[in-house]
């Protein structure tokens, strides 16, 4: 029942940098019924030595079977640094433990931009979560539960870098279930010499990970510029990068 405000921004420093509006890390926790309407900025010169950022809208990285229920992001998230990103509008990335985490009904309004410009490393960034991973890749025990989420806000992935990105999961290398979650924000993706997959609900599913989507609806927008000399891997519903087993079931684009 937390209502935050204000900003954070960082403009240089060195060393992996962990930023959340709630929380920079969250182990095991409960959070319920928080509004965010702080905006997460990171803005460095093109100059700055190369390093990671993990960013949030409401924290950064999760583990030890964290839940986040009934959460509203509404602070915009942006990236312009020659590091790379794990970036969410709710969450960042998440620990490799055996804990299963779970973020139910809760929605992003959120602003979310990536002017990345660093061209050796992956960058992942999401409408709620930016790259989640688990020791728990299949079987019936799922390491991550998304469930009646929604992205109502738009993501924007320019710069120059190699990007994976969804409206709802950008990346997932964890056995993992997308239920009822919706979609209704505007993608946008500009042109690149490097390659990006992006999906109207989940981004890219390792092929090593069983992935189950049901009853989930795309009815926003994607839209990419001309001039990109590296393979896009654009889908309403995922991108690419799935295993056989994975199921998609009862799931709509409407656009």
């Amino acid at each position: 029942n937390l209502n935050l405000a204000g900003s954070i921004t960082i403009t240089g420093g060195e060393g992996e940098a962990h930023v959340g509006a709630f929380a920079a890390e969250a182990e095991g926790a409960t959070i319920q019924d928080c509004t965010s309407k702080v905006s997460v900025s990171v803005s460095e010169a093109s100059s700055a030595k190369s390093r990671c950022f993990v960013l949030g809208g409401l924290v950064d990285k999760v583990s030890k079977g964290c839940i986040i229920n009934s959460c509203i992001a509404e602070g915009d998230v942006s990236f312009t640094s020659p590091g790379y990103c794990l970036g969410g509008g709710l969450v960042g990335g998440s620990a490799a433990d055996e804990s299963v985490v779970s973020i139910t009904r809760s929605e992003v309004k959120s602003k979310l931009v990536f002017e990345g410009t660093n061209t050796s490393d992956w960058n992942y960034f999401g409408g709620l979560t930016g790259k989640m991973q688990s020791t728990l890749l299949t079987g019936s025990k799922a390491g991550l539960v998304l469930s009646g989420d929604t992205f109502s806000g738009s993501l924007t992935i320019g710069g120059t870098s190699k990007v994976r990105g969804g409206g709802i999961a950008a990346y997932a290398k964890v056995c993992n279930v997308i239920s009822e979650c919706e979609c209704s924000g505007s993608i946008s993706i500009g042109a690149s010499a490097q390659e990006r997959n992006v999906g109207g609900i989940s981004g890219f599913q390792e092929t090593s990970c069983q992935a189950t989507i049901k009853d989930c609806t795309f009815s926003g927008s994607i839209q990419c510029a001309t001039g990109a000399t590296k393979a896009y891997w654009i889908g309403g519903m995922i991108s690419t990068g799935y295993a056989a087993s994975s199921i998609v079931e009862n799931c709509f684009t409407t656009s």
